[in-house]
């Protein structure tokens, strides 16, 4: 059989992230087809958007059912035998050869089987990916060698990376959905809205579960109400000092956590996969990993469910160890943070993780920059800089004593980095407030357009 005989014919509507995954499928047939017809019934999402990243012909139909898309795509195919899937499938290599090979004369149609996987996976593991190409490959083989009886998938979407990465995912039996650069909040919903798990779990692509990490951060979901559970570190890259500080910076905060908690990190966690459905996954604005986690987990506390946090639930983490890189993501993530907090006000009083004695840093030390400025034409300001330093330094005195016994090192240089982090963060403060006023000028733009288009569409009807 001749496969400019034949054309394929795919019914969708809003499925986003489904498409991808069965568009990456066809086009990986060992007998590829004449053409590929992707059958839109207007989609309202970005459908239409992944469909044409791939070399498929969109067209569109207004019966608004699955037999109406299939009778558009045989009006519009080209070829002699019209093959059909449907966007939430994902054929196998030799679909497509072991269908067309049963025709023979007199046979007018194939048909063949499916695996209903949706009912067994119990959990789906989504993990975002940008040039990962250092750390991907440990991350995967963790995920592959978990201690579970539970039925799960793996699905790595790639970012658009421009390095080795995407040859080093394709070695692997793993789902893997590759976009345009979007940033991982956006990488995170393609991620678990191709997902089959009732549960979807995430954690990124510089880290290493532990082989128990799917049974530790799985196990608490029997309680209905629980909408999330949250885990911790371990640190990687044991010996380099500035990863050290951070490893043991974030351990004093998850020490410090109780049971139910505000918000973790996406590097381990779980929600209800009907729950991101509810709230609508992960805030986009957000184009770097900063608070695209946390803004997700109040969201989700917001539908009346807990968020636990499960210290069991470790994955191994490569820290930073750039002292540049650091002080760079310190600021994006105090320029988002106002973003947050504008969003939850609520939260702006603190949480767990980051308590009110963490964010009254940020105030003190405006104020020191401040009055450090100032002091040179008016010398008494000098002396509330003073002052101030010394306020910075005892609301370190809590990290220094949770340290000064394990690592008295990490204990004294913590002082000097909780201190040009506080500078960082007040810089980044600043930045977020402009930031914000940027979004918030664009959003009313959008809706000034779109009020203007309403009046153009009322005017050219009467």
């Amino acid at each position: 059989m001749m496969s400019d005989n034949i054309s394929e014919v795919i019914p969708v509507k809003n499925e986003e992230a489904k498409i991808m995954q069965c568009l990456e499928a066809v086009f990986s047939q060992s007998l590829k087809p004449h053409e590929v017809l992707v059958v839109d019934g207007h989609s309202t999402d970005r459908t239409v958007e992944r469909a044409r990243e791939f070399p498929a012909r969109v067209v569109y139909e207004d019966y608004g059912t699955v037999g109406g898309a299939r009778q558009v795509g045989v009006l519009s195919a080209e070829s002699g035998i019209v093959a059909f899937t449907d966007a939430d499938c994902v054929p196998e290599k030799n679909w497509l050869e072991d269908v067309v090979k049963e025709f023979d004369e007199g046979i007018v149609g194939v048909g063949c089987g499916i695996k209903n996987d949706d009912d067994l996976v119990a959990i789906s593991v989504v993990v975002p990916v940008y040039n990962g190409e250092k750390t991907i490959k440990k991350t995967i083989e963790a995920l592959l060698s978990q201690k579970t009886e539970k039925k799960y998938e793996i699905i790595i979407v790639d970012d658009g990376s421009t390095d080795n990465t995407p040859n080093i995912i394709k070695k692997y039996p793993i789902k893997t959905i590759t976009q345009k650069n979007a940033g991982p909040a956006a990488a995170r919903n393609i991620g678990w809205k191709a997902s089959s798990g009732k549960i979807v779990a995430f954690t990124d692509s510089d880290c290493v579960p532990i082989p128990d990490w799917i049974e530790a951060i799985s196990k608490h979901f029997n309680d209905p109400a629980i909408g999330g559970v949250g885990g911790t570190y371990k640190m990687e890259n044991i010996g380099n000092i500035l990863a050290t500080y951070i490893g043991e910076d974030i351990k004093f905060r998850h020490d410090r956590l109780g049971k139910e908690i505000e918000a973790v990190g996406t590097f381990s966690v779980a929600f209800r996969k009907n729950l991101l459905e509810r709230v609508g996954g992960f805030d986009e604005t957000y184009k770097k990993a900063t608070a695209e986690d946390f803004d997700l987990c109040f969201a989700i506390r917001k539908t009346g469910h807990k968020i636990i946090y499960e210290p069991n639930a470790i994955v191994g983490h490569y820290h930073k160890e750039s002292f540049l890189k650091y002080i760079k993501s310190q600021f994006w993530f105090s320029v988002w943070r106002i973003y947050l907090y504008d969003k939850y006000k609520c939260m702006a009083k603190g949480d767990r993780y980051t308590p009110i004695t963490t964010l009254i840093q940020v105030p003190v030390t405006l104020l020191f920059l401040l009055s450090l400025v100032l002091g040179v034409f008016i010398e008494k300001l000098f002396i509330i800089s003073i002052f101030l330093v010394g306020v910075l330094l005892m609301l370190t005195i809590p990290f220094i004593s949770y340290e000064i016994r394990k690592n008295p090192l990490i204990a004294v240089i913590g002082v000097f980095m909780q201190f040009i982090r506080n500078i960082i963060w007040a810089v980044g403060f600043v930045g977020g407030l402009v930031n914000l006023f940027y979004l918030k000028f664009e959003k009313c733009k959008k809706r000034r357009r779109g009020k203007e288009h309403v009046i153009k569409l009322v005017d050219s009807t009467t």
